[in-house]
């Protein structure tokens, strides 16, 4: 599974409880209405808890955050660092 599949499943089934959520890499996960302020925060703590990371307050900004693939990118950047 490539951290792009993870993270929308972690979106399905932890944070948005909806296996039927559709969402692909590039769409905009804030102004699409997928996610809002709260669940941003909880998939960011599933994240940190999946992957066993912390994310720091200076990565915490929407182009991180955008969407499934800006994700891909930085958890794919942070854990080759690791």
């Amino acid at each position: 599974m490539t951290i792009g599949e993870e993270i929308i499943r972690i979106l399905k089934q932890d944070i948005l409880q909806d296996d039927d959520f559709e969402v692909d890499l590039e769409t905009d996960l804030l102004t699409s209405g997928a996610l809002d302020s709260m669940a941003l925060i909880r998939l960011v703590a599933a994240i940190e808890t999946q992957y066993e990371i912390k994310i720091p307050p200076t990565d915490l900004v929407i182009e991180n955050f955008i969407n499934i693939q800006s994700i891909e990118q930085y958890l794919s950047n942070t854990l080759a660092s690791k």
